[in-house]
């Protein structure tokens, strides 16, 4: 498989939302698999509450950068 075939592939799961469905059942299928098998004692349901619960964490974690930033936005800003 050539890298442009694999952004042609990445391409169409973005835009066909069947593929997109069948990528992600196959993504959480095997994080699952990887977890179980270091000795994790998981379901599915368990992995997809985690995989929402971080993903709220790591908006939050841009959130909370951006107010200590305060809208500084690097060199720019001084010069104005």
């Amino acid at each position: 498989m050539s890298v442009q075939a694999a952004k042609d592939f990445l391409v169409e799961v973005s835009t066909d939302d069947a593929l997109a469905a069948r990528a992600r059942e196959a993504h959480e299928a095997a994080l699952l698999s990887v977890a179980q098998q270091e000795g994790f004692d998981i379901s599915a349901e368990d992995l997809r509450a985690a995989m929402s619960e971080v993903a709220v964490l790591d908006d939050l974690a841009v959130d909370d950068a951006d107010a200590v930033v305060g809208g500084f936005t690097g060199r720019d800003s001084l010069m104005r």
